[in-house]
């Protein structure tokens, strides 16, 4: 299940990104206007300029401060007349700004929805125009590089799979008339047997045909 990162309109959706579509690993499904995100950029970065000139002036002062402290030779001078706690107080403005750069920044990659994984695309809920809401389910899509299946065994089966190794096996099925063959690997058992039947379940994992579908 896709979902935005950011709240925001949607400015632009992928051709692909429609039931059935075939989607690549990092492929740009949909965008958010990013116009606010960049605002906030944009202050966050003048704040880190306003933070830093603030702590060159402070440092400025604070060396002058001493000097003057020196000439009347009344000993050590205290922190405030450095202006320590005003260099500090920018500092910590400084790492704020800083922080808000980085998340700016990180919010203006977020309104991209990407593919996180080549596959195909079994539901699309979106629109371009639409408004979305963080968390919110956009989009769903499945991989179709392998496909894991669910299949009965006679008990018989059932226990000797428990013993050996299964060699690679066929699994037929027709879809729109037109039989279909794929190769498949048994990966594990449940541990359940089923009363009614008498049956036990596999989960087999199979790879797409020659032409490189399922």
């Amino acid at each position: 299940a896709l979902a935005a990162e950011v709240s925001g309109r949607v400015v632009s959706i992928s051709p692909e990104l429609i039931e059935g579509g075939r989607v690549k690993q990092g492929d740009v499904l949909a965008t958010v206007d990013d116009a606010d995100y960049q605002v906030a950029l944009q202050r966050a970065k003048s704040a880190v300029a306003e933070a830093e000139l603030s702590i060159e002036q402070e440092s400025a002062r604070g060396v002058q401060a001493l000097r003057d402290w020196e000439k009347l030779g009344r000993g050590e001078a205290p922190d405030l007349v450095l202006r320590k706690p005003q260099i500090a107080a920018a500092e910590a403005r400084l790492a704020s700004a800083q922080a808000e750069v980085e998340r700016a920044v990180r919010d203006i990659s977020r309104t991209s929805i990407t593919a996180p994984f080549n596959g195909r695309v079994r539901e699309a809920h979106l629109e371009e125009g639409s408004y979305v809401n963080p968390g919110v389910a956009v989009a769903e899509i499945y991989s179709d590089e392998e496909v894991e299946v669910r299949l009965p065994f006679s008990l018989t089966d059932y226990a000797q799979s428990l013993k050996e190794e299964t060699p690679p096996f066929p699994v037929r099925a027709i879809i729109g008339g037109k039989p279909a063959l794929w190769q498949a690997e048994l990966d594990r058992l449940e541990g359940e047997i089923d009363r009614e039947t008498l049956s036990g379940y596999a989960i087999a994992r199979i790879r797409p045909d020659d032409e490189g579908q399922f």
